[in-house]
C-alpha cells in the first residue's frame, strides 16, 4: 500500500490542520500534480479537502463516488479554462467558458452534499479516470493555440465526457445513497449536454494535416 499520508505530509505540513492554508497537495494518484496548481477562473482546485489522499478500494463506495466526480468537474475546469484562453474558436471559446462555469457550480453543490452526508471524498487507486485525464492535461499544455488547439479540446471533451458519463451510470446503480443518485441525476444531463456540443463543434472544424 502506499504511504498516501507521508506523501501528502511532505509537500504541504499544515494539511492535518488547515486545507485552506495549503491551496495544492501533490497528488498520489499518479496525475501530473501541477494540475492541480494552476490558479484560474472558474478554478475551484481547493474547493474540497479530497485532493491528495487515495482510498485502496472500489471505485464505487460514496466516499469514491464523490471523490471521482468533484475530481472530474475540477479537471474540466482547468481544461476548460485552458481553452479560453488558447483557443481561437470564438464558438469554442464561449462552450469552454460555459464549462468552466457549469462546472464550478457542480462542485459547489458537491461540497455542500459532502458535508450534509458527513463524508470525506476520496480518490480510489481505481480511478477509472485518472489516465484519460493527465493525457488530456499534458496534451493540452503542449499544444499552441490556433485551430490544432480548438480541435483537440474538443476531441478531449468527447473522450473523457464519454468516460465521465458511463462512470456516473454505474456509480447511480452502485450507491444506496438517495442523496448522490439525486446528484448524478443534476450531473448527468450536464455531462451530455458539454458531450453533445464538443462533438457538434468538432465536426465543423476541419483537421490539420
Amino acid at each position: 500500500m502506499r504511504n498516501a499520508t507521508a506523501a501528502v505530509l511532505l509537500v504541504c505540513p499544515f494539511v492535518l490542520g488547515a486545507f485552506g492554508a495549503c491551496g495544492t497537495i501533490e497528488r498520489v494518484s499518479g496525475r501530473d500534480p501541477t494540475v492541480t496548481q494552476a490558479r484560474v477562473p472558474g478554478d475551484t482546485a481547493a474547493l474540497s479537502p479530497m485532493t491528495g489522499f487515495v482510498e485502496i478500494g472500489a471505485a464505487f463506495t460514496d466516499a469514491g463516488i464523490l471523490g471521482i466526480l468533484d475530481d472530474a468537474s475540477r479537471s474540466d475546469s482547468i481544461a476548460a479554462a485552458l481553452a479560453v484562453d488558447k483557443a481561437t474558436d470564438s464558438a469554442v471559446k464561449a462552450f469552454a467558458a460555459s464549462v468552466t462555469e457549469e462546472h464550478h457550480e457542480l462542485r459547489v453543490e458537491g461540497e455542500q452534499l459532502v458535508k450534509a452526508l458527513s463524508i470525506t471524498p476520496r480518490l480510489p487507486a481505481s480511478d477509472p479516470l485518472g489516465a484519460i485525464v493527465e493525457d488530456e492535461m499534458v496534451a493540452l499544455r503542449a499544444t499552441n493555440r490556433g485551430p490544432e488547439f480548438d480541435r483537440l479540446y474538443l476531441e478531449k471533451v468527447v473522450a473523457t465526457d464519454q468516460v465521465l458519463r458511463d462512470f456516473a451510470e454505474q456509480a447511480k446503480r452502485a450507491t444506496s445513497t438517495d442523496d448522490i443518485r439525486a446528484f448524478i441525476d443534476r450531473i448527468a444531463p450536464v455531462i451530455q449536454r458539454h458531450l453533445e456540443r464538443a462533438q457538434e463543434l468538432r465536426n465543423r472544424i476541419p483537421k490539420t494535416a
